[in-house]
This record gives C-alpha cells, structure tokens and sequence, in this order.
C-alpha cells in the first residue's frame, strides 16, 4: 500500500473504534472529510445518536425527584459543523 492507502486505513479503524465507542458525532466528523460516506452511513449514525441522546434525557427526567432537580440535558453541546 502506498502512504496516503494506509492513511485511510488508519482512518476506517480509528472511525470503527469511535463507532463501536457510541461516540458517533465524532466518528461523523471524520467520515465527511475523508469522504467515506460510502463505508460509513453518517444519516444511519446520526438518527442513533439522537435516539440515544432522547432515551438518554428521559431517564434522567425520571430519576429526577422534582421539576427544580431536573438535570438539563447537555448532549447537543457540540454543534455539527459540516463542510
């Protein structure tokens, strides 16, 4: 393989790694730049972070003993820049 061939591999592990790590928005910030939107679905990746981050809320509402100790919800805390 050449450099730029092992670059990418590096990349496609390093991308199933944050995959299999639940951290998807970063594993979509690199599958768009390394455009390997054809080996890594982001839209599928995406709806299952945001699923993720509704259950995610929801428990913490229901472990909450009151509306004053409501624990906000900070999981958009990082927007999504695409290019």
């Amino acid at each position: 393989f050449d450099k730029s061939c092992k670059s990418v591999l590096y990349v496609a592990d390093f991308i199933r790694n944050l995959i299999e790590k639940n951290q998807l928005i970063e594993a979509v910030r690199l599958i768009c730049p390394f455009k390997l939107i054809d080996k890594f679905h982001p839209v599928p990746l995406l709806k299952e972070f945001v699923e993720n981050a509704k259950r995610l809320c929801i428990q913490n509402s229901k472990r909450s003993k009151s509306l004053d100790e409501k624990v906000p919800c900070n999981f958009f805390r990082h927007p999504i820049s695409l290019p």
